[in-house]
């Protein structure tokens, strides 16, 4: 079953980002940060699996790049494979345990795959950690939604009480 935008993925031209950061791998074969570019490049033209591997290659060349794991545990997500998500946002965790992106993203894979205790203990450490408004807002519409799932209704509306209507939010490129 294709569950990826483009079934018929030899029938999509690259764009220019993705031509791009393939010559810099091809001119720097042995860079992490090179794998990187590219996976970054080809999720932002929704080639999921093809993201994977550059990520996965970029891995062989750095297994303790903690961003590695994180773009490729989005990349996971982004496929529906929130286990193994889940695993490389923990990895990439225990490489760098203040990486916010980790912790959300975490907490997605985990509610995605109704773990929802999981959930709730990645999305507390998030909300621990952010500093921005919309870092806190979205850090607290997952926990609503978690604690809503758990039963525990009281604690959601708590969770969001201080959010009033009007409150402008501007969310960031979640690349």
């Amino acid at each position: 079953k294709e569950n990826q935008i483009f079934a018929a993925r030899d029938t999509v031209e690259e764009n220019d980002k993705i031509k791009a950061a393939r010559e810099a791998v091809a001119a720097d074969p042995t860079n992490a940060e090179k794998y990187m570019a590219l996976g970054l490049a080809l999720r932002g033209q929704m080639f999921f699996r093809e993201a994977l591997e550059a990520y996965s290659i970029g891995l062989t060349y750095d297994p303790f790049m903690s961003l590695l794991y994180r773009h490729r545990g989005h990349a996971y997500v982004n496929l529906g494979q929130y286990q193994e998500a889940a695993a490389d946002f923990e990895m990439g965790l225990r490489i760098d345990p203040k990486n916010w992106d980790c912790w959300y993203h975490q907490g997605v894979a985990y509610y995605l795959s109704r773990q929802y205790d999981r959930a709730l203990a990645s999305f507390q450490e998030t909300l621990k950690r952010s500093e921005l408004f919309d870092d806190i807002v979205a850090t607290k519409a997952w926990l609503w939604m978690t604690l809503t799932r758990l039963g525990r209704h009281e604690e959601a509306a708590e969770i969001v009480k201080d959010i009033k209507p009007g409150h402008e939010v501007q969310y960031a490129d979640c690349g």
